[in-house]
């Protein structure tokens, strides 16, 4: 018995693009940053931290984050000072008590960062036209590509596509 594979996107070559444009906005340094912030947010124990400090207007003490986790006070110190070193949180010490905030501007750069990319609500049935697989067939067929790619109209959006206009 001979079966047929089912063909859900046409071939292209190494490289060639599928759908829409991307490209590398980031800065070295927002990479940079993102990836520390990321990094030291990707342990649990961490990020509840943080969300229990943001949530909390002003100061927290120590000893009322210690009985919130099953950690020993050492390892919880730990994963305090990873995040005043990544400059997310800061302390202030009274007497022999510690009281930890999140610092104003700390997750503002995450924030800005998510904030910036397009939202699924921002899709529209033309923005996703072009990546319908009979578009992408279309698209990708070098009588087509003037079509798919807006090249025979000059207010037609930029490409969305990966192919290049003849």
């Amino acid at each position: 018995m001979d079966v047929q594979g089912i063909a859900l996107e046409p071939r292209r070559s190494l490289g060639q693009g599928c759908c829409v444009r991307v490209d590398v906005e980031l800065s070295t340094v927002d990479v940079q940053r993102l990836s520390a912030i990321a990094k030291v947010l990707g342990d649990p124990v961490r990020l509840q931290i943080v969300d229990i400090l943001r949530r909390h207007p002003g100061e927290v003490c120590v000893c009322d984050l210690q009985p919130l986790f099953e950690i020993s006070q050492p390892t919880l110190s730990h994963h305090l000072k990873r995040l005043r070193d990544a400059g997310l949180v800061g302390v202030v010490r009274r007497e022999q008590w510690a009281y930890y905030y999140v610092l104003p501007d700390a997750l503002e750069v995450l924030k800005r960062w998510l904030d910036s990319g397009p939202r699924a609500s921002d899709r529209t049935p033309e923005s996703e036209a072009c990546c319908s697989p009979a578009a992408l067939a279309a698209c990708c067929e070098p009588s087509a590509k003037d079509a798919c790619c807006g090249a025979s109209d000059p207010a037609a959006p930029p490409a969305r596509c990966g192919c290049t206009p003849a």
